[in-house]
């Protein structure tokens, strides 16, 4: 029993075939998952940066601080993503309204400068 060339050829165009079917579907669906992360991590941004505001008004800074700036480190992240040629014509007004909320709850924290831990007298 001999490998019938043809078929195999045959076989082997229609699998590169088949490879470039993928790749165009991935390289059409890239820009929607590029989407889908950025998306993710600007709602994880905003958890921190809500957790970093909780934290300085309960006095704990290095929480506070540590928050923010996993804050701003997943927002930075979303904006590298966002921020590629191919994502700036497909970005909704959703990923746009996320991320005027995360910039303006970073911008609500406090500054370490004015950060001032409450403290309690003796006796009180």
């Amino acid at each position: 029993m001999g490998i019938n060339l043809g078929s195999a050829a045959t076989a082997a165009v229609k699998l590169k075939h088949m490879d470039n079917l993928c790749r165009d579907e991935l390289d059409a669906e890239a820009p929607q998952k590029q989407l889908e992360l950025a998306t993710s991590e600007l709602k994880a941004a905003l958890i921190f940066a809500r957790f970093s505001s909780t934290s300085y008004s309960s006095g704990n800074l290095q929480r506070a601080t540590d928050a923010r700036s996993k804050a701003q480190a997943a927002c930075a992240k979303a904006a590298h993503r966002l921020a590629a040629p191919e994502m700036i014509e497909v970005s909704p007004d959703s990923v746009k309204l996320i991320w005027n909320e995360v910039q303006s709850a970073l911008a609500d924290l406090p500054k370490l400068k004015e950060f001032k831990p409450r403290t309690r007298t003796a006796g009180m």
